[in-house]
């Protein structure tokens, strides 16, 4: 684990910037080297590394020097190289990003422990102390601790905090600046040392809290946001956005801020990106995250529910729905402001469903509640909807295409009907394998259609050495609503009808007919039917169009949730 310790906004007072008593860089000047740690009293400071940061808009020196006694450490040689990249990639990231400037370094490498008042727990730690004139960084380091990377990473966070303090001074100078002081540093230093997991600590500290926590009460852990930012921006745009951040102190002047850069749609999206696991870093490492999924409440039958979240708060929970059944939600009421979305598909999001169809397993929805503006909470009724609250009728619900048999049912009624008569007649009657077919819907919402889709039945009658074909297509959609009534029964009320029959006649080569009308519709206006219905079979009569042989059906697709 890490540590790397936030610049003191408070021991330097940025408010009352004056410019350091001592002579800048004076290694001679015992005030200049105390003033990194008092505890450096008399160890004077030799430079190691003098190199400079390049930008689009200027450059400045920066130097890392050690007391005397530690530059005869000949391990220290290892940092030059390491340095000098150090401030190649600042300059570049600072391009990155625009509009920010910095002032002269000096990175002071010491071996002594971090002071136990910064509550460092490592023995490696960094500390950034801006003045007007220069940026002073205080390096604990132990020459046994972490990598050369993780080293260059944690001075290049650091970096960010001079380079804030020169850039964003009106923003930065109080002490509730922490959460994007340390946010943005993070996301420098991954600009400038790309594709690293040193902040996976960090991201998760942000999936612990961020479902109760607002996104100006985390430090480093805010960096998911910037990533966010940053990938779907532009690294300019986190410079943008901190430059137009609260230059006030406290929880309120944050959130005015926040309100002012963030509109709801935007903190909506980063909420449902960072859930759905789509945040990248800086060069495209996928953000290691594992967000706290929520409270779970199952629901099994009638009964409110309510969602509540706060501003900039990332309120999450899950709702898990009983199989067997269909319910219906409503939403009461939702105060202004409050976004609620559902997703059961990973990288979907919906507003609350009107109707959830948990029929052959629970069906678990993730739920998100975000407000830029204030606490805010929605109700929701969820209900059984008469009718259709039983679990045969849940086994209604999908889609049904017929059997074979079914679709061969118009030309075996033929054959019961007419064969006889025209074999009586000394003629026959012969009819080819159907074309087209339809299909059979039952919503959970209630709604059922049967849709034609070009169904054919071509028939030849020949007698007295002639001819004679006639071919019958059905196009179109007649639209009901359903209800059970009880075990295998149920009533079907038609609301549309837009299906179109037409017929083609021919007498030898000639066609004879050839015409296309409405079809008649339902005589009545309702009518009951009665099924059988299994996981993958249905067998049903009593749907209007659909005569008593074709009756037979197998499952095409589940219902949507």
């Amino acid at each position: 684990m890490r540590v790397r310790l936030m610049l003191l906004l408070l021991c330097v007072g940025l408010s009352g910037w004056v410019p350091s008593a001592f002579a800048l860089g004076n290694c001679s000047s015992d005030a200049y080297v105390r003033s990194f740690d008092a505890r450096l009293s008399g160890a004077g400071c030799v430079p190691l590394v003098e190199t400079t940061v390049h930008w689009a808009g200027g450059r400045q020196p920066l130097r890392m020097v050690t007391s005397v006694e530690s530059a005869a450490e000949p391990s220290l040689v290892h940092l030059v190289a390491p340095i000098r990249s150090l401030a190649e990639r600042a300059g570049r990231a600072m391009d990155e990003m625009g509009g920010v400037e910095i002032a002269p370094v000096t990175i002071y490498l010491t071996s002594l422990p971090p002071p136990p008042e910064l509550g460092a727990s490592q023995p490696t730690a960094a500390l950034a102390r801006p003045f007007p004139d220069e940026c002073e960084v205080v390096f604990y380091w132990s020459p046994e601790g972490e990598s050369y990377d993780f080293l260059m990473f944690t001075l290049a966070h650091e970096l960010f905090h001079c380079i804030s303090a020169k850039s964003f001074l009106s923003v930065y100078n109080h002490e509730s600046a922490i959460w994007w002081a340390e946010g943005s540093a993070e996301y420098f230093a991954h600009l400038a040392y790309p594709g690293t997991s040193f902040s996976d600590g960090d991201i998760a500290e942000f999936d612990a809290g961020s479902p109760t926590q607002p996104l100006w009460s985390f430090t480093y852990s805010s960096v998911p946001f910037f990533f966010w930012l940053g990938q779907n921006e532009g690294p300019n745009a986190v410079s943008r956005f901190v430059h137009g951040l609260a230059t006030g102190d406290g929880a309120a002047a944050e959130h005015a801020a926040l309100r002012r850069m963030i509109d709801p749609g935007q903190w909506k999206q980063f909420g449902e990106d960072y859930l759905d696991g789509k945040i990248r870093q800086p060069a495209g490492r996928l953000m290691a995250s594992t967000p706290q999924p929520g409270a779970l409440r199952r629901i099994t039958g009638p009964t409110t529910h309510r969602v509540a979240s706060q501003p900039f708060v990332l309120h999450r929970e899950r709702l898990s729905f009983a199989r067997g059944k269909l319910y219906t939600l409503q939403q009461d009421n939702i105060d202004a402001g409050l976004s609620v979305g559902f997703s059961n598909t990973p990288g979907v999001w919906i507003s609350p469903p009107d109707n959830v169809t948990a029929c052959r397993e629970d069906v678990l929805y993730r739920v998100l509640a975000t407000t830029t503006e204030a606490n805010g909470a929605a109700t929701y009724q969820i209900a059984l909807p008469p009718g259709i609250d039983s679990e045969g009728a849940c086994c209604l619900v999908g889609e049904w295409s017929p059997t074979q048999a079914s679709r061969e049912g118009e030309i075996a009624i033929l054959a019961d009907v007419g064969a006889g008569q025209i074999a009586a007649a000394g003629g026959s009657l012969s009819c080819e394998p159907p074309e087209g077919t339809w299909l059979l819907s039952f919503s959970g919402d209630g709604t059922g259609s049967v849709d034609w889709q070009g169904f054919t039945n071509r028939c030849i009658t020949r007698a007295q050495g002639g001819e004679m074909e006639t071919a019958s297509t059905r196009n179109g959609t007649t639209g009901f609503e359903w209800r059970t009534t009880g075990p295998g029964g149920g009533t079907a009320r038609y609301v549309e009808n837009s299906v179109e029959m037409t017929i083609n006649m021919k007498l030898g080569p000639m066609t004879v007919l050839d015409r296309t009308a409405p079809d008649a519709g339902p005589s009545v206006e309702s009518n009951g039917f009665a099924y059988q219905c299994t996981a993958e079979t249905l067998s049903i009569q009593g749907i209007y169009g659909l005569n008593y042989r074709a009756g037979r059906y197998t499952r095409v697709s589940e219902p949507a949730p």
